[in-house]
């Protein structure tokens, strides 16, 4: 359970459960609390979650032939 310390934030959310598997360091669940008095909340499942996605050519910079750098 994790309850936001900065008031501006305690406005948007009360509280927030992770449920971490003992096994895992990432979430496979989390449910965000809206502060009262609405009594609203969120729940997040995440299901068939890869940590080692292959990202080949996904951050490839594709610049025009006529491109130049840019001098300081």
């Amino acid at each position: 359970e994790l309850t936001p310390k900065d008031a501006e934030v305690r406005k948007h959310v009360a509280k927030v459960f992770l449920w971490i598997p003992v096994d895992a360091g990432y979430p496979v669940q989390q449910q965000f609390f809206d502060p009262p008095p609405s009594g609203n909340w969120r729940k997040v499942t995440y299901s068939n979650i890869d940590l080692h996605p292959d990202i080949h050519g996904a951050l490839e910079l594709k610049l025009p032939k006529n491109a130049k750098p840019q001098k300081d």
